[in-house]
């Protein structure tokens, strides 16, 4: 009888690795996940502290912070400004100013007044503008420079020019074309121009920075003392009498007459008109004793 050899069963092949028995993997994935937080972040004690420990400070850096610091104090000081500015006078023909001390002294007031004016970043230019223009009525235009490494300011003033040398019942000014009061005569320099001398009669006292006549009216006497001159008609001074409103005198030397003109009318019609009695009352010897009345258009009176 043969018999027959049974076949062994195998054994599934188990894995050791240094003497043990080898997990399963997912086993092995889930015990790395449940081990302390060392393990999961990759982090250690000895890390962690050297994260947040702080810098410590290097004494080779010393010159770098000393260079930053001297760089900050010379970017401060540059910003500095002195508070006595230098001042320029732009002089032109027929413009009037005050001496350069006068202004400088009154500048350096007005520019002490604030300390945000001791810096180019805090200067408070349009207020010292102002402040120059409303003391000094004279003035045109106020422009302030600032140096871009220096310390000191500089301020150029441009005089105005006046339009009309007003008499008043206070005194002697200048008047610009808008009919403001400029300043006095005697606290001003005038840069040889002659001007249209209007005495007003009517006792209204004259105050610098305000007006003495309405523009209207500044604008008209201008143009009556230009068309006179242009004419060739000599005139002593030009009179706002006091007895009459919206009425301007001329004054002729070696004349016993003078005109009236009204401050409503075209001028240069009225001194047109003028100029042609003036010819008329020649040719016929007659010579006005009191005055030649233009103040109605296109009609002539006399006395």
């Amino acid at each position: 009888m043969k018999f027959r050899r049974q076949k062994q069963k195998s054994e599934p092949e188990i894995r050791r690795s240094s003497g043990q028995a080898s997990r399963p993997v997912v086993f092995s994935y889930y015990a790395r996940g449940m081990s302390g937080s060392e393990q999961n972040t990759g982090r250690n004690e000895t890390s962690q502290k050297r994260l947040i420990a702080k810098p410590k400070f290097k004494l080779a850096s010393l010159p770098s912070y000393i260079a930053l610091a001297v760089i900050a104090g010379a970017v401060l000081y540059s910003c500095v400004l002195q508070p006595n500015p230098r001042i320029s006078i732009v002089s032109q023909a027929g413009t009037i100013y005050r001496p350069n001390e006068e202004y400088q002294k009154a500048i350096n007031a007005i520019w002490q007044r604030s300390i945000f004016n001791r810096t180019k970043l805090t200067v408070r230019s349009e207020d010292i503008q102002r402040d120059i223009r409303s003391q000094f009525n004279e003035l045109e235009s106020v422009t302030i420079e600032l140096p871009l490494l220096g310390h000191r300011p500089k301020i150029v003033l441009a005089p105005a020019r006046p339009a009309l040398h007003f008499v008043s019942s206070n005194g002697s000014f200048y008047v610009n074309p808008a009919g403001k009061v400029m300043s006095r005569t005697t606290e001003v320099t005038q840069n040889q121009t002659e001007l249209p001398l209007i005495i007003d009669e009517s006792g209204i006292s004259a105050d610098p920075g305000k007006a003495i006549i309405s523009e209207s009216e500044a604008q008209f006497l201008q143009k009556l003392t230009l068309h006179l001159k242009e004419e060739g008609i000599v005139y002593e001074s030009v009179v706002l009498p006091a007895t009459a409103a919206k009425e301007a005198d001329v004054r002729m030397p070696g004349q016993k007459y003078y005109l009236k003109f009204s401050l409503l009318t075209d001028p240069r019609q009225a001194v047109g008109s003028y100029k042609a009695i003036r010819d008329k009352l020649a040719k016929e010897n007659i010579i006005p004793a009191e005055y030649i009345d233009l103040r109605v258009e296109e009609k002539v009176f006399y006395r």
